[in-house]
C-alpha cells in the first residue's frame, strides 16, 4: 500500500524561474502576476520585472523569511505530534495513524489550486497579504481548538508497558489498560489537517511574492531569495522537530523522559507563537494593489499555454513522478517502530532534525556557490546518490 511520506520537506519545492524568450502568446500571462509593472526600462542585467532586488535585512524580507519560519515550524510540530500521541500515548491503530499521516499531507497535493485562487481572487486589491493574513488566523484558530479539545487516559496506565513483553504484564497492568483510548485517535485528525490547510495557504501566497522578488534579481544572483526562505522554512522545521523530540517524549508517550507536554499545552504553545505572524504579515509584507483584474477563463488559457513548454511539462512531470515514486511506505510502519525497534519519540524526531537541517544546508550553499551550476546535473547527481544510501 502506498502512503505519504512523513518527512514534511518531501514536497517542499523552489520556485522555478524560466528565462525562456518569449512568443506572441506570452503576452498573455505577465498582466496575470503582481505586482506588475508597464514599463521595463529600468531592468538591467537580466532582471524579468522591473524594480530593485530585495534586501535581506530589509523589513520586507525579515516579513517574507517570518512567514517561511512559521510554516516550517508548523510542518515539524503537526506531523510530528503524530507519532508519540497517536500510536504512543493512544496506541491508535496502524490504520489510523496512516489515515492522519495522509491527511496532514494531503492539503500540500491542492497547492496549485490555491495559488490559481490567489492569482484570479484578489481580497481588497490585494492578491497575497489577505491570503497570508487569513491563512495564520485560520491556523491559529484551529491550534487553539485543539489545546481546548479533551484527551483521554493514555492506553497504557503503566508506562513501562511500553517495554514489557505482553506474557509478562500483571494483572494490575491489564487492570490500567484504557481500551476506550484507541477509538478516540480520529477526533484529532480533522484538526491537524485544517490547520495544515490554513498554513498551505500561507505559503502558496507567500511563493508567489518570491517569485516576483525572484524576477528583480539580476541572472548572477537570481535563485538567491528562494534559497534564502527554503532555507528558513526547513531549519525551522527542525526547531518544530526538536519541540517534539524534547517535550513529547515523556513516559506516558513509550519515550524515555520524566517529563514532557500534554497535547493541549503543546498545541497552546504553538497557537501562541504563531500569533504574531498574523499582524507581521500585513504590516511588514509589501504588494501593489491589482490594477486590471484578471479572468478566470483568461488565466486558464494562458496557464495552459504556458504548460506546453517544454521547460514547463519537464518539471511537471519530474515533480509528479518523484513524488510517486518517493512516497511508498507500508501501514504497519509506527507500530514497527514502536514494538519491534522501540523508537522513542525522540529517536523518531531525530532522523527529522538531522534531514532538514542538512537540507537547509545545502540550500544555503547552493545559493551561495551554485547558482550558475547545470540544473539537470544536479537532479541526476543527487537522485543517484539517493539511490545508493
Amino acid at each position: 500500500m502506498t502512503e505519504i511520506s512523513k518527512d514534511p520537506t518531501w514536497m517542499d519545492h523552489l520556485s522555478f524561474i524560466s528565462s525562456i524568450p518569449r512568443d506572441s502568446r506570452d503576452l498573455l500571462y505577465p498582466s496575470y502576476s503582481t505586482p506588475a509593472k508597464s514599463s521595463v526600462s529600468d531592468m538591467e542585467n537580466g532582471a524579468l520585472r522591473e524594480g530593485k532586488p530585495l534586501t535581506l535585512l530589509s523589513n520586507e524580507c525579515i516579513g517574507l523569511l517570518a512567514q517561511y519560519a512559521g510554516v516550517g515550524f508548523l510542518a515539524g510540530i503537526i506531523p510530528g505530534a503524530i507519532y508519540p500521541v497517536l500510536q504512543g500515548y493512544l496506541n491508535a491503530e496502524g490504520t489510523t495513524v496512516v489515515s492522519a499521516t495522509v491527511l496532514v499531507q494531503i492539503p500540500w497535493c491542492y497547492k496549485m489550486f490555491f495559488g490559481v485562487i490567489s492569482d484570479c481572487f484578489p481580497i481588497m486589491g490585494y492578491r497575497r497579504r489577505p491570503y497570508i493574513v487569513l491563512g495564520w488566523v485560520f491556523s491559529v484558530t484551529i491550534l487553539f481548538v485543539m489545546a481546548a479539545m479533551s484527551v483521554p487516559d493514555p492506553y497504557y496506565g503503566d508506562s513501562a508497558m511500553h517495554t514489557i513483553d505482553q506474557k509478562d504484564w500483571t494483572e494490575d497492568m491489564i487492570d490500567s489498560i484504557n481500551v476506550n483510548a484507541q477509538n478516540s485517535g480520529g477526533k484529532y485528525v480533522v484538526p491537524m489537517m485544517l490547520a495544515s490547510f490554513g498554513y498551505l495557504v500561507c505559503e502558496v501566497a507567500a511563493d508567489a511574492m518570491v517569485v516576483e522578488y525572484a524576477q528583480r534579481e539580476p541572472m548572477e544572483q537570481r535563485g538567491r531569495v528562494q534559497t534564502a526562505v527554503y532555507a528558513v522554512k526547513t531549519s525551522f522545521t527542525a526547531v518544530g522537530a526538536a519541540v517534539i523530540a524534547f517535550f513529547m517524549n515523556g513516559k506516558e508517550y513509550a519515550g524515555s523522559f520524566s517529563f514532557s507536554l500534554s497535547f493541549q499545552q503543546l498545541m497552546l504553545i504553538t497557537g501562541i507563537v504563531c500569533v504574531p505572524l498574523i499582524f507581521v504579515s500585513w504590516l511588514l509584507l509589501s504588494e501593489d494593489r491589482v490594477v486590471n483584474k484578471v479572468t478566470f477563463r483568461g488565466y486558464m488559457s494562458s496557464f495552459w499555454i504556458m504548460l506546453q513548454k517544454r521547460a514547463i511539462y519537464q518539471i511537471v512531470a519530474y515533480k509528479f513522478f518523484s513524488g510517486v515514486f518517493n512516497s511508498f511506505n507500508i501501514v504497519s510502519a509506527s507500530t514497527i517502530k514502536l514494538y519491534w525497534v522501540h523508537a522513542t519519540p525522540f529517536n523518531n524526531s531525530f532522523m527529522t532534525i538531522v534531514g532538514t537541517l542538512f537540507y537547509a544546508l545545502t540550500l544555503a550553499l547552493t545559493g551561495k556557490y551554485g547558482l550558475d551550476w547545470n540544473w539537470r546535473t544536479i537532479i541526476v547527481v543527487t537522485m543517484l546518490g539517493g539511490s545508493l544510501h
